[in-house]
């Protein structure tokens, strides 16, 4: 964990990384299974992986620091609803449902900005909001300006959007500012509960399949007007709707609730976690024909593409599955060369496509020229 954090930290731009060191600590049961030293004050592996990485980095130094493309998918982030959520002892599952759909699509090695209402948002193909419930007036004039065009990208919305307004309060006309433009009202709220899940009636219906939500799980009832249309159904309850030009999409209900597990893989973490099913996820993007920019073949291993200070692109390739990796990669932009800076030596090329091994935890730099 120790260098995948570093070598993360360098590809999500950072200029760099400090570890923390839990030694001496009062108090606290934050220690074990974190330190780069020992209690004694011997290093540990986790100090002997990061020195390892460091000394890496600098092989790649000449390409430093990277620049990073702009991704056709966005995940927005509203500051306010995530202050309501924490207001109401839930600030750690808003952060986990917002963090559910990059969690999904980042095996698939598809690229992914994070954007706030303040920013531009026009170059985008797809803009996700997960609970954007606060929408105060840098959010409706960033969300007006984008429904009021012809063209532009597409927006998802889902949780409890639009429910209150910039004030803080519950929206007298929801979705707060946006309902002279959005042809839907919130008709009533429901939430499944254990009945429920026994009785089978836990099922949301959506055209890319049919998914078990947990119980707890809150969703607003939504009633279409006009040729907005109907997309998605609990039992006879509509729980997303879609605009008639199809660039709008409203679940009433969270999306990281149709795959949510009970296994946390972190202390201290609510159980059931947030997750987006890969098959909602990956439909989203064929909607609005998004793809990664890697086609990979053989094992899977995550990839990133960044720009090179001497020209061309970095890409990075993380294993992450506790198996050797034989993979095939073809970045789909084109590339004339491909080097491996870690290894020193010339990748070949068959079509495009080179081929590689990586043990489980291992990380590789390949300089591409591109065509």
């Amino acid at each position: 964990e120790s260098a995948l954090y570093v070598w993360l930290t360098l590809i999500e731009g950072g200029a760099g990384a400090m570890f923390w060191q839990y030694r001496p600590e009062y108090m606290t049961f934050e220690a074990p299974g974190l330190n780069i030293a020992a209690l004694d004050g011997e290093p540990t592996v986790r100090l002997q992986a990061a020195e390892k990485a460091i000394a890496q980095i600098g092989k790649i130094a000449p390409h430093l620091p990277v620049s990073i493309p702009r991704a056709d998918v966005a995940i927005a982030y509203s500051g306010p609803s995530d202050d309501v959520f924490d207001f109401n002892s839930m600030g750690l599952q808003f952060i986990q449902r917002h963090r559910a759909m990059y969690r999904a699509l980042w095996p698939h090695s598809v690229a992914m900005d994070l954007v706030t209402p303040v920013m531009d948002w026009s170059e985008y193909k797809l803009v996700y909001l997960p609970n954007f419930a606060v929408l105060d007036a840098d959010a409706i004039r960033v969300l007006r300006s984008l429904l009021e065009r012809a063209d532009g990208p597409k927006l998802i919305a889902d949780g409890y959007f639009g429910t209150f307004s910039g004030k803080g309060h519950w929206s007298y006309k929801p979705p707060e500012g946006l309902s002279d433009l959005i042809d839907c009202r919130i008709a009533d709220f429901d939430v499944v509960n254990e009945f429920d899940v026994r009785a089978g009636k836990n099922i949301v219906k959506m055209a890319c399949g049919e998914f078990e939500v947990p119980p707890s799980t809150t969703y607003s009832i939504l009633e279409p007007r006009g040729n907005t249309r109907s997309i998605a159904t609990i039992g006879n309850k509509v729980v997303g709707v879609q605009s008639a030009d199809g660039r709008f999409t409203w679940y009433g209900f969270t999306l990281s609730d149709t795959a949510a597990t009970n296994i946390t893989g972190q202390p201290a973490s609510s159980s059931p976690v947030a997750l987006v099913h890969d098959d909602v996820a990956l439909s989203m993007l064929a909607d609005v024909g998004i793809d990664s920019w890697f086609e990979i073949t053989g094992d899977r291993v995550v990839a990133f593409r960044r720009g090179s200070s001497q020209g061309g692109a970095l890409v990075f390739l993380l294993n992450l599955e506790d198996k050797m990796a034989k993979t095939k990669v073809k970045p789909r932009w084109g590339i004339t060369t491909a080097n491996d800076l870690l290894e020193g030596k010339a990748l070949s090329l068959n079509k495009g496509a080179f081929q590689l091994e990586m043990s489980f935890g291992e990380v590789r730099v390949i300089h591409c020229a591109d065509a």
